[in-house]
């Protein structure tokens, strides 16, 4: 992988953590569906994407996702609180993103 592409998923990434105000799986991949996706992709890419290159990215990015939420979701059940507050995500968020940079 070149610096520019794991450039391209931290910045996605770190952009997709700052956006997240509801606690929800579909309200966060409602907020950036696939076409948005691969257009913010193809202007911060050096050089062309390929359409599958873009859909493992789209894969990755709904994976992220899902466990971001679930260990926030542990670390609310942890603290005792009924809901997700942005503060688990922001307790969980290094340990997710030092998973998903490689």
């Amino acid at each position: 992988m070149f610096d520019s592409d794991r450039r391209i998923y931290i910045f996605f990434f770190m952009k997709v953590l700052d956006s997240i105000k509801r606690i929800s799986l579909l309200s966060i991949a409602m907020s950036y569906p696939k076409p948005r996706m691969k257009r913010m992709l193809r202007q911060h890419a050096e050089r062309p994407i390929d359409d599958s290159a873009v859909d493992l990215i789209y894969l990755d990015y709904c994976l992220f996702l899902q466990s971001l939420l679930k260990e926030a979701n542990i670390e609310a059940e942890r603290t005792g609180e009924k809901k997700v507050q942005p503060v688990h995500i922001q307790n969980v968020k290094r340990k997710i993103l030092a998973r998903y940079r490689g």
